[in-house]
């Protein structure tokens, strides 16, 4: 299925590279969905400032000739087995209805994930511009972006917008020239392959836990005052007087393991939250703040629908996480996190906890608890304004993409 006019293709190509450029229009010749245009990249001694102008030049000439869109390929893409003419034209008419900003072929690195049909995803990070599909709305932004000599057009890109796309399977990958004209780490001869082999293989496994997570029935934060407590176990490094100090009414405190508190002291506490047979208890990091009562409310509400959901572990509060997805608008898968301020421990976890807990430190405690378990999740910020880490930051844009795509879904539904 061919469109009825052609998509602006414009290949950009250094001239030096004629090797490159026969490769490119081999890859073109005889798909007729396309129309075909070699653009002579500008050449600078960085060669990633080089790219931008010549990206820029493009973006300019696709805005005065009003183009709804056009792609941006760099000569070393080549389409894979799991292209098709129907396939991308329907995956950028769904855009079109998402407003996107832009929509990608393939990548070499990505984060965030948040599947909107079978073969379509938003994404928060990327690297990789080698076939990319640049909507008109995007064209201003780019026009106007600062580019300076450290940046890199990929990570600009995703610098600029929160409505990047992702077609997956990928439909074009990158071809091994043996060298890189914009990123050295690339030289080395089958890194590029390795690279978007592995993403491949990842979004496929993040792809199917996100399937699973769908499947389950999810309970939305219903505001519902909670009637039990919080089970504390304490592990920062407290002062004397801050440990002393009378916890709320809704705190149980378990214990608190200060910083001259020998390890070993971790592993007891542990024992001791599995022979109570708890539903659950939460490891603090440092002084368990203060709840409104809508806070605690959602905090409980979460921990039992995280529960629900099969969760081992609930970290709230982190520097910065891995991959994620959303369950909830406010609860996330993530592969991974760092420096977490609470970590809610479900029984489906304790026997593993009771085997790691010799190991554990303060400082390892959130490494240690990732690699044991896919079944992690995060909680959004019980409070946005309380939260100004890097974690907190990048769930909230996560948390727009996803409420963006609940409408989009919505809307769809009823056509």
């Amino acid at each position: 299925m061919a469109p009825m006019h052609p998509i602006p293709v414009f290949a950009i190509n250094l001239k030096k590279r004629p090797e490159r450029k026969a490769h490119t229009i081999a890859e073109f010749t005889g798909r007729d969905e396309f129309q075909l245009q070699v653009v002579e990249a500008i050449e600078e001694t960085n060669g990633r400032m080089g790219l931008w102008k010549t990206i820029r030049q493009v973006v300019s000439h696709m805005k005065a000739m009003d183009m709804a869109y056009g792609i941006i390929c760099e000569d070393d893409h080549y389409f894979t087995d799991d292209y098709s003419t129907a396939l991308l034209l329907d995956t950028i008419q769904q855009c079109q209805l998402l407003q996107a900003d832009a929509l990608l072929g393939g990548v070499s690195w990505f984060q965030g994930f948040v599947p909107v049909t079978e073969n379509l995803c938003w994404t928060e990070r990327f690297t990789g511009l080698q076939f990319c599909v640049v909507f008109h709305k995007f064209f201003d932004q780019i026009l106007d972006a600062v580019f300076s000599e450290r940046d890199a057009a990929d990570l600009k890109f995703w610098e600029l917008s929160e409505k990047i796309f992702l077609l997956h399977p990928f439909i074009s990958k990158q071809k091994e020239f043996g060298y890189s004209d914009t990123t050295e780490r690339n030289n080395e001869a089958g890194v590029v392959t390795r690279h978007f082999d592995r993403i491949s293989a990842e979004i496929a496994s993040i792809a199917s836990i996100s399937a699973y997570y769908q499947d389950i029935v999810k309970t939305q934060p219903s505001g519902r005052q909670p009637s039990f407590e919080l089970p504390v176990l304490t592990i920062a490094a407290l002062s004397a007087t801050a440990a002393m100090e009378e916890y709320p009414a809704y705190i149980r405190n378990l214990n608190t393991i200060g910083a001259a508190a020998p390890l070993s002291a971790l592993h007891q506490y542990i024992q001791q939250a599995v022979q109570l047979e708890l539903d659950f208890f939460i490891i603090a990091r440092e002084r368990f703040s203060l709840l409104t009562t809508s806070e605690l409310a959602y905090l409980m509400t979460n921990i039992r629908g995280a529960m629900e959901d099969g969760a081992d572990c609930l970290c709230i509060g982190c520097d910065d996480f891995g991959q994620s997805f959303p369950i909830t608008s406010h609860r996330f898968w993530v592969s991974s996190f760092s420096r977490s301020s609470l970590l809610v421990i479900f029984p489906s976890f304790y026997p593993t906890m009771l085997q790691i807990a010799e190991n554990i430190t303060p400082e390892n405690l959130d490494y240690l608890l990732s690699k044991q378990t896919i079944y992690k999740m995060l909680l959004a910020p019980m409070s946005p304004g309380k939260e100004d880490r890097k974690g907190a930051a990048r769930i909230q844009v996560i948390q727009r993409a996803y409420d963006q795509l609940v409408v989009f879904k919505e809307k769809i539904s009823h056509r």
